[in-house]
């Protein structure tokens, strides 16, 4: 029996898990492929393509493809970052490094087929114009950064989403999605300033690293900038943790146990509110009201009288982290919790949770 209660990327009622997402879902997908390219596998490659792809782009098509676009089978590094997704449908940028350091975006859509994620589609950009590096200004490309950050800090997603991206950034991700994107990623909005990084100019982008509260849990943005219309302007961000050594140090302590042992705590005293609103961030409240919250507990009795906790290794992923608890009952069953945490000023949230009987 499961109990799944989440925020923002969970489809609600549906209780979608975003661990299983990662280990199952569309971002693995476009990793084994592009590992089998590089390989040089390249019909267990194809295998990962849907069957409509495939009755428009033959094996013998798809090998022509990799031929004029070598970088995806010669690449040395590779980022995949999920833009947008429903229950069935996915969209994913990959940013592919050569050898000599020039980048190339890939984008996927992904659905599914026969209940597993298949490749539907595939778009390289390998556009590139010459003498970019003399043409970039030192601080222009920051306005777009500046005013993005300064937007998500006021609330204005819609500023932040149409006056600082790209077109190939907004027709890639919708402004719902850009929205839960951000929702997922609290500190975009809740941080209080920011350093810059490394830069570094490719051929036809520069490369940003922004550094949001650097005195506190100093969390990394990477921004790929791009001329349009002669502007700046967003055309990838990337929340991938490029140094977890400040957040190793926050879980190596029991900061994490936190809010879970409160909520806990609060059940047991039968306290649902205080277990409801304390430890949980607004982004949980807003996807799941008390009283469905309320009834759901009711469901499981072993959450308001266990006898034990038994706290299990947390992990760290991407900023959010992952723990799992084990309950113990009366009558020595065991329920297992796992829970999704997220820093918001400087504290782990409880940002969902599901649970499920031994």
């Amino acid at each position: 029996m499961w109990l799944i209660l989440g925020a923002c990327f969970l489809i609600f009622l549906g209780f979608f898990s975003w661990n299983r997402w990662q280990d199952e879902g569309p971002i693995k997908i476009i990793e084994k492929h592009l590992e089998a390219l590089r390989n040089n596998k390249t019909p267990e490659a194809y295998a990962f393509t849907a069957r409509k792809f495939q009755s428009t782009v033959p094996l013998s098509d798809f090998r022509e493809l990799l031929k004029a676009n070598s970088v995806l089978t010669s690449y040395i590094d590779r980022q995949i970052s999920l833009v947008d997704f429903n229950e069935n449908e996915a969209f994913l940028l990959t940013i592919l490094t050569r050898s000599d350091k020039d980048l190339t975006g890939v984008k996927y859509t992904v659905v599914k087929e026969d209940g597993v994620w298949k490749i539907l589609k595939i778009w390289i950009d390998n556009t590139a114009s010459n003498n970019f590096a003399s043409s970039v200004d030192s601080t222009e490309w920051l306005h777009s950064i500046d005013m993005q950050l300064m937007a998500l800090r006021s609330k204005d997603i819609e500023n932040a989403y149409n006056k600082a991206t790209s077109k190939g950034f907004r027709d890639f991700s919708s402004l719902d999605g850009f929205r839960q994107f951000v929702d997922f990623n609290s500190i975009l909005s809740s941080h209080k300033n920011y350093v810059l990084g490394k830069q570094a100019i490719r051929t036809d982008n520069i490369i940003v690293d922004i550094i949001l509260n650097p005195d506190n849990e100093a969390i990394p943005i990477q921004y790929t900038m791009g001329k349009e219309d002669g502007q700046w302007k967003i055309l990838h961000l990337d929340m991938t943790i490029a140094n977890l050594s400040k957040f190793q140090e926050l879980l190596k302590d029991t900061n994490t146990h936190a809010p879970i042992k409160k909520q806990l705590a609060a059940l047991k005293d039968r306290d649902i509110l205080q277990a409801y609103s304390d430890p949980t961030s607004p982004a949980f409240r807003k996807d799941v009201s008390f009283e469905v919250f309320q009834e759901l507990i009711h469901q499981y009795p072993i959450l308001m009288d266990y006898q034990s906790i038994e706290f299990k290794n947390p992990r760290l992923d991407n900023g959010t982290c992952f723990l799992i608890v084990e309950l113990k009952g009366k009558d020595d069953s065991i329920y297992t919790l796992e829970y999704t945490l997220a820093l918001e000023d400087n504290q782990w949230k409880i940002w969902t949770f599901r649970g499920w009987s031994s």
